[in-house]
């Protein structure tokens, strides 16, 4: 789960960097990660993303963070190790203060609930208001050496062909079913069937769960 949201605090970051990239007005903070940073963050959040993701996120955090709390720190990752539990850590608390919640730690994913992996409407112009495109790149490299780091130290051998990897592949990079299909040389009805057939493999019960299982196990490597 860890290095699944490393790899999405890689994604919002280089988010925000493109916002800069594009002209957002730029914040004077150069560490995003911390609390300051995060309590504006959770301002916005507030108003544009629904309650119950909220929630589910800064528990999901604040799950992460315990998590990592318990694992050996690898020496040559030590700064950015100390960044991502920084932004796991801030963002949760930043978020149960600002909605009230009564927050308690949890490994389970949002997208297990049926909410999406980032919701389409965050404003990534008005979080890089906070802080300076140094400080969005500096996270950004932090979330993927993190993340990586972690893939390999658990990569499993995927119970999959190689086509039903790339088929996973395809749906973390969100490609329709029917483009899908057509790509790998499925029937729609017949690429269902494979689905079926993947989540029994991996003992999951939806397309969200795979992909997770999948990311955390190094199996596919997704932008978002």
């Amino acid at each position: 789960m860890v290095a699944l949201y490393a790899g999405r605090i890689r994604f919002w970051a280089k988010s925000v960097e493109q916002a800069h990239l594009f002209g957002s007005d730029a914040g004077t903070d150069d560490e995003p990660w911390e609390l300051p940073f995060q309590r504006h963050a959770a301002k916005i959040y507030r108003d544009i993303l629904p309650a119950t993701y909220l929630d589910r996120l800064s528990s999901v955090f604040l799950g992460c963070s315990l998590t990592m709390e318990e694992h050996p720190i690898p020496g040559s990752l030590a700064a950015d190790w100390d960044i991502v539990f920084s932004y796991l850590t801030n963002a949760s608390e930043a978020i149960a203060d600002e909605m009230g919640f009564d927050l308690q730690p949890t490994w389970v994913d949002p997208t297990d609930h049926g909410e999406p992996t980032t919701p389409a409407v965050v404003r990534f112009d008005l979080l890089a208001g906070f802080t300076t495109l140094k400080g969005a790149q500096r996270l950004r490299a932090a979330g993927d050496n993190v993340a990586i780091f972690l893939r390999s130290e658990n990569t499993k051998e995927a119970p999959l062909t190689e086509v039903q990897v790339e088929i996973l592949g395809d749906l973390a990079q969100g490609i329709k079913v029917i483009d899908i299909a057509t790509d790998r040389g499925f029937s729609t009805r017949n690429l269902y069937r494979e689905f079926s057939t993947m989540w029994k493999t991996l003992g999951v019960s939806n397309k969200q769960q795979a992909i997770a299982l999948a990311v955390d196990n190094g199996w596919i490597t997704p932008d978002r």
